[in-house]
């Protein structure tokens, strides 16, 4: 009968007359009996190599599954569709056949049959299947609907299998069935609409089992890699997640590679999503992590994109934000951002966060470093300027002592000799611990000697005198002192600086015996004849004992200074004359020269013998 329909050119798929496709379906259900009654679907093939294939083959086997389904003979019936796919796997019908084979077992209630055919399916029928050399996709719709949603009911069922398993093995087992599902599906259907959900449970997938470098790149396929849908954002988001999950994980030769792709992330994520909620917070984050990789100039664009872009933002992220901006800003010397940037995280640091001592001292820090390159640049009064605002910018830091008496340095540079004094002696007030408080003296000193004042030049070397401890500076400073004091005409107060400099320092004995003459001079100038001789004597007794310490000039003074005193004692003596009784006047004239004797008479009648 349908040999005869064949040889007439029936055409099974098209409609004909109702008693005339009645007859045929008829046939079929005859057909369909008898093999049933021959023994069941094994009997179809055998028939066939005895008595000739047919075309229709197809229509058979169809015919006879579906009359085993009718009986609810379900094994029957997939063992009938099984059976053609076996003998023709490249048939145009085989994919459908395996289809009824899915059907058939779900009809009947057998999970695992169900899950079995499902994964056999998806095996034959992949779109890198064998069976694809021989038919193109596009012409089988029907076939590509049914392997999607296989793919997609095999990912989701291990998936979920997964999340229940208990031991490790089974664990494992479903969790590389699930990635191999949801792999297949992405592979086939890169850019179905649902290829971003499946993709987002591919990630969730690789979270759970903590992947997460891999996890992170699939959030961020999922993401980025398809038209914008509504778990885009989230997926951006999981992605910076994960990536900061695998930072916690990896080892430290990982770390710098981890915390690149974690900022490139989190760059991409604020500037696809920039109205999203987290933006603000990711930028910030990647900010910080820019800045421990010592990407300052990046970092600082970041939270410049936060402070600008997002006003609104959580106070504890704009702070954050700030931070990171003054930091950096201070690490590629650019100074005056950072004092600004210093200078707003302070207006919103309450005077008890335990962090605002080190940031008061960061500020002075940026001003500081503005003072150091005007220094550089020579611009002196710039730089005295920068250093002084710190007394008002930042009061309580560490540095500003340091400024405060490096501005008097700038000033003096600047040869502003009445600015440096008021600068440098406010600073010896303020800070009398302050180790610079001899160099300030000293600086001070110069400054009045510098501009005419030489009594109040002179007062400082006489303070540098009694601070230092180094004795050659004490020395020299009352040395200072003396000659400052006798240039202004500050007679007494010269001496007093002269006749302090030589009780402490009675050596070097030539300088010694230098000022004891000075000072010998300064009495003789004022007419006092005792203090002039007693300075004479004491010039000839230190160089008559200084023993290998004379040199030429100590004799020179001595011996003038005996030659004086030598004077004196003849006047003395030629005014005592001699009278009758010659004995007591003799007496007399003896008393006036003995008692003066020694020692430089001593001295000088040895130099005069020698």
């Amino acid at each position: 009968m349908l040999d005869y329909k064949i040889s007439i050119g029936y055409d099974f798929d098209q409609k004909h007359d109702e008693d005339d496709d009645r007859r045929v379906a008829d046939t079929f259900r005859v057909i369909s009996l008898s093999f049933s009654n021959l023994g069941g679907p094994e009997t179809v093939p055998e028939y066939f190599s005895k008595f000739g294939n047919r075309s229709y083959e197809d229509r058979i086997y169809s015919s006879l599954g579906e009359h085993y389904l009718g009986k609810l003979r379900y094994d029957d019936a997939a063992k009938t569709y099984k059976g053609f796919v076996a003998l023709y796997p490249f048939h145009h019908a085989a994919p459908r056949f395996s289809m009824r084979v899915v059907d058939t077992f779900t009809q009947g209630g057998f999970p695992k049959l169900v899950l079995e055919s499902k994964r056999e399916f998806a095996s034959k029928y992949g779109l890198k299947a064998e069976y694809w050399r021989h038919f193109k996709p596009e012409e089988s719709p029907e076939v590509l609907a049914y392997l999607k949603t296989n793919l997609k009911d095999l990912a989701t069922h291990y998936h979920a299998q997964y999340q229940n398993a208990n031991g490790v093995d089974e664990k494992l087992t479903n969790y590389r069935e699930a990635s191999q599902w949801y792999g297949a599906y992405l592979e086939s259907f890169p850019k179905e609409a649902d290829s971003a959900a499946v993709n987002y449970q591919l990630a969730d997938l690789l979270l759970e089992n903590k992947d997460f470098g891999e996890s992170a790149k699939q959030y961020e396929r999922t993401a980025y890699g398809y038209a914008p849908h509504p778990q885009s954002a989230a997926a951006g988001y999981a992605a910076i997640y994960a990536y900061r999950e695998q930072l916690k994980v990896a080892d430290k030769k990982q770390q710098d590679a981890v915390r690149r792709d974690t900022v490139a992330s989190s760059l991409k994520f604020a500037d696809t999503f920039p109205q999203d909620e987290h933006a603000a917070a990711i930028l910030g984050a990647a900010a910080d992590d820019m800045y421990e990789m010592k990407d300052y100039k990046a970092a600082i664009e970041a939270d410049r994109r936060v402070i600008d872009k997002y006003p609104g933002a959580a106070a504890s992220i704009l702070r954050s934000a700030w931070i990171v901006v003054a930091h950096g800003s201070f690490e590629v010397a650019e100074y005056p951002r950072a004092e600004l940037a210093y200078t707003q995280v302070l207006t919103v640091t309450p005077e008890s966060d335990k962090s605002r001592a080190a940031l008061v001292d960061n500020l002075a820090a940026s001003i500081y470093k503005q003072g150091e390159l005007a220094n550089d640049a020579k611009d002196y009064r710039a730089a005295a300027d920068h250093f002084l605002r710190i007394r008002t910018a930042a009061p309580t830091s560490a540095i500003r002592e340091t400024a405060e008496y490096d501005a008097g340095a700038a000033l003096i540079r600047l040869q502003d000799w009445k600015a440096a004094v008021d600068v440098l002696e406010a600073f010896r007030t303020t800070f009398p611990k302050n180790k610079l408080q001899l160099e300030a003296t000293k600086q001070i000193a110069y400054a009045y000697r510098q501009s005419g004042e030489l009594s109040h030049a002179a007062g400082e070397y006489e303070r540098i005198a009694s601070q230092s401890d180094d004795l050659a500076l004490r020395s020299e400073a009352l040395l200072d002192a003396g000659d400052l004091y006798a240039q202004s005409n500050s007679r007494d107060r010269a001496l007093d600086a002269y006749n302090r400099y030589v009780k402490e320092f009675p050596k070097p004995v030539e300088t010694a015996i230098e000022i004891r003459f000075k000072i010998a001079e300064m009495y003789k100038a004022a007419h006092d004849e005792t203090l002039y001789h007693k300075q004479l004597e004491e010039i000839v007794s230190a160089e008559a004992a200084a023993g290998s310490e004379r040199t030429g000039r100590t004799r020179t003074l001595a011996a003038r200074s005996a030659l004086v005193l030598a004077e004196q004692l003849y006047e003395n003596f030629v005014a005592v004359k001699l009278r009758q009784p010659f004995e007591t006047s003799l007496q007399d004239k003896s008393s006036a020269w003995m008692p003066r004797l020694s020692p430089w008479a001593s001295w000088r009648i040895t130099e005069l013998t020698r």
